[in-house]
């Protein structure tokens, strides 16, 4: 790519996106339109508030010409007829009022429908993965989200009776954690590429946190981390067969570094097919699998597929983003998750996010 030439088209080289820069590119076209809805809902609440003034004036104007009716009985006739031709007016605003609450307030219709999900092991699923090349996971898009509308949204339910105690841990959170005997394997995905690079910090405090509220042992919660850029970036951090204490696991979390570049989110989803494995740690047949998934969802590849797989392995995958100060894909975000109820996409959703977990912390 010749930037010096480019430059003389767009008088500056920060204005030219290479590859590496697509995802960069991609969130400045989504806050451009972002901003353009703002402004649109900026101007209809003005016109709304322009109604309402006049519709107070026509009714102030009307009870005052009520009263010199009863004064002066020559006026009486001028003034009801203009009464009239107010609450005329009346009429319209209420109805343009109306309309304009109606294009504003869209209601969201959340998917409810149910169906059990098989368990497969993490071999069998790896043995397709390697029959496709990443070509895949483009074609047949059609035919996918057919098959995502038909994914249900499943938890395990298991009676299990414990004690629960209150700690708190060195961020100053006070939690409620399972007892002895409640095994989850947990896997995270950190998001480090470009795009998430001024909530990069962020999301490692959130994963710290989670974390704070486990109890990590041989026999309570796993961790494994995977942390992705591009697809060469995609590197597991900490897996299932390294020492389960929480002091080393919080200290490998820290120190993951930021990467920047392109968002491979696809080979993300396919790496933690990889790490659910006996022979790296896991415990397919024993403990309750979850993923968390850290990223704004803005991806270089379709994740329909890997996605989908990921889910039949693991039917409880987790999406967090922070979309009250930054641009984030919700769509995808809830593509990933394959439920609006596991798709996190706000910093006011921490605390029920917590409140899913713990439930599921409850019923392992």
């Amino acid at each position: 790519m010749d930037v010096e030439v480019l430059s003389k088209y767009t008088n500056s080289s920060d204005n030219i996106f290479n590859y590496d820069r697509n995802a960069i590119f991609a969130k400045l076209i989504f806050d451009a339109v972002e901003t353009a809805n703002k402004a649109r809902c900026v101007r209809m609440s003005s016109h709304a508030n322009q109604i309402s003034a006049v519709t107070t004036a026509a009714r102030s104007t009307s009870a005052h010409r009520k009263q010199n009716v009863e004064r002066k009985k020559d006026i009486a006739n001028k003034l009801e007829h203009n009464s009239k031709l107010f609450e005329g007016e009346k009429i319209i605003i209420e109805e343009e009022t109306t309309v304009a609450s109606i294009e504003i307030s869209q209601p969201t219709v959340k998917s409810t429908s149910r169906r059990n999900i098989t368990k497969k092991k993490s071999v069998s699923v790896l043995n397709k993965i390697e029959k496709k090349n990443e070509a895949s996971l483009l074609d047949g898009e059609n035919s996918k989200e057919k098959q995502l509308k038909e994914q249900s949204e499943s938890t395990p339910n298991f009676n299990f009776n414990r004690h629960s105690k209150s700690t708190t841990f060195a961020l100053g959170t006070t939690t409620t954690i399972p007892s002895p005997g409640c095994e989850i394997d947990i896997i995270m995905l950190i998001d480090s590429s470009g795009s998430v690079e001024k909530t990069f910090n962020r999301e490692k405090e959130l994963a710290a946190e989670i974390i704070n509220r486990l109890r990590i042992g041989p026999n309570n919660a796993h961790v494994a981390i995977v942390k992705f850029a591009s697809k060469e970036k995609v590197k597991t951090i900490w897996s299932f067969d390294k020492p389960q204490e929480k002091e080393k696991v919080l200290k490998a979390l820290h120190e993951i570094p930021f990467s920047s570049g392109t968002t491979a989110i696809h080979a993300a989803l396919l790496q933690a097919i990889t790490e659910y494995s006996s022979e790296k740690g896991a415990r397919p047949e024993q403990a309750t699998p979850l993923v968390i998934v850290f990223t704004d969802g803005f991806g270089q590849k379709d994740t329909a597929e890997a996605a989908t797989l990921l889910r039949n392995l693991i039917p409880n995958i987790f999406t967090i983003a922070f979309g009250s100060q930054h641009s984030i894909n919700e769509k995808e975000l809830i593509k990933i998750a394959g439920s609006n109820d596991r798709a996190f996409m706000d910093d006011d959703d921490t605390t029920k996010l917590f409140e899913t977990l713990e439930r599921i912390l409850r019923t392992c």
